[in-house]
């Protein structure tokens, strides 16, 4: 079936857990929302947080775990297909919310997007057609502001 097939129906979506190796947070694992593909893998529908490696639409294997409904969750084991977005995470400083919505507004104008976890921590996922090197001028020139500090999600493994 292709997609236009199941354009009516909800998409069904899985946890996959993934392992956060040490990040600086303290954070030992994340899980991320991701849609069943045809040919058995999983494909990622939002952005890491702490995980380092991995980017929305990114394809990965997982594996089921735990009991009963436990079960329904995924434990990652790696990355099939890279889906072409990249990662970036940002911290305000003390930002008041004006200067944050107005940050965002522009990263959004430079084609990336965002979601927010907690606090002052958001994803920045830049997408394909967006150029990463006007997101992160950005980011640098906001950084040099003291505004926000940033780290790159997607570049690390």
């Amino acid at each position: 079936m292709n997609s236009d097939e199941h354009r009516d129906e909800p998409e069904r979506l899985v946890k996959v857990v993934i392992d956060t190796n040490g990040h600086w947070s303290g954070i030992a694992s994340e899980s991320l929302w991701a849609a069943p593909t045809d040919d058995g893998y999983y494909e990622l529908r939002n952005s890491a947080f702490y995980a380092f490696g991995l980017s929305w639409g990114d394809v990965v294997a997982a594996l089921p775990f735990g009991d009963g409904a436990a079960r329904q969750r995924l434990w990652f084991q790696s990355v099939m297909r890279r889906g072409g977005h990249r990662t970036i995470r940002v911290i305000f400083a003390d930002a008041d919310e004006v200067e944050r919505t107005r940050v965002l507004a522009q990263l959004n104008e430079l084609g990336a997007s965002h979601e927010h976890a907690t606090g002052r921590l958001y994803a920045i996922d830049v997408m394909p057609a967006a150029s990463y090197d006007d997101v992160t001028h950005a980011l640098g020139e906001w950084e040099s502001q003291g505004l926000l500090g940033w780290e790159l999600g997607s570049d690390q493994v």
